[in-house]
């Protein structure tokens, strides 16, 4: 969710500059704010109950939690739609921002295969599904953090600052 706060602080700081890529970071914050609220209502699971009978196979477990079909056409779609705004970020900020992508994609939906497929040899409670599921919840805590990271250099590069606080007002008698 603070991902999705900074973007959007970050997405009216550059529209307000008139900057040539100010949308691309109105879209990251829906991005954030609809990754955040997943992972919270774990929509993707509502979306595997639905879509899992209807497959004709699961490839081995591979695609057991089904919700990797729909989600890898949004991985792909999303990564089409922002490689363009990606490549012209400053350098630092494209390298962090690249590998924080590839780790959060590599722990959320690589490791889900491997957990599906050991899930159907073993069951789920195996100790490999559950050395697998800390080790995606590691690579996702790790991408975000990374991602912050990234966000909060660029947008003090850029200047944009934050100010927090309560101006305190004197009646007046």
């Amino acid at each position: 969710m603070f991902g999705a706060l900074l973007c959007g602080i970050t997405y009216w700081s550059s529209r307000a500059s008139r900057e040539k890529d100010w949308h691309y970071w109105g879209v990251l914050a829906l991005l954030f704010l609809f990754l955040s609220l997943d992972e919270n209502i774990q929509f993707h699971e509502k979306i595997a109950e639905h879509l899992t009978p209807a497959l004709p196979t699961d490839l081995n477990g591979f695609i057991h939690w089904s919700w990797v079909v729909p989600y890898s056409v949004l991985i792909v779609a999303a990564g089409l739609f922002f490689i363009s705004f990606v490549l012209r970020l400053p350098m630092l900020t494209r390298r962090l921002f690249l590998i924080s992508g590839l780790v959060f994609v590599t722990g959320a939906f690589g490791l889900e295969l491997l957990e599906g497929y050991f899930f159907k040899l073993y069951g789920l409670d195996h100790i490999i599904n559950k050395l697998l599921y800390c080790i995606e919840e590691l690579l996702e805590m790790w991408a975000v953090i990374l991602f912050l990271y990234a966000l909060l250099d660029y947008m003090n590069a850029k200047r944009i600052q934050l100010s927090f606080g309560r101006e305190l007002h004197q009646p007046q008698l």
